[in-house]
């Protein structure tokens, strides 16, 4: 997939990450603008996490299952 640039606008679905991380990746957003003089949205630091580090996560997370089964 190819990523979208943060600020682009492209077709979407939603999917729910609960209040506790969606006031995660705000606060993150908020040091990220006021640091960079460029508003960042929640939903665009989520993006940019997954297209970034999705494939180490799903590294992780099968390395998790592996593990938690011997």
């Amino acid at each position: 997939m190819v990523p979208n640039q943060i600020g682009s606008r492209a077709k979407t679905t939603t999917v729910h990450v609960g209040l506790e991380r969606h006031a995660i990746l705000t606060s993150h957003a908020i040091d990220v603008s006021s640091q960079t003089r460029r508003q960042i949205t929640a939903s665009q630091l989520l993006k940019f996490m997954i297209d970034r580090f999705a494939d180490q996560a799903k590294a992780e997370l099968l390395k998790e299952f592996k593990n938690n089964e011997e």
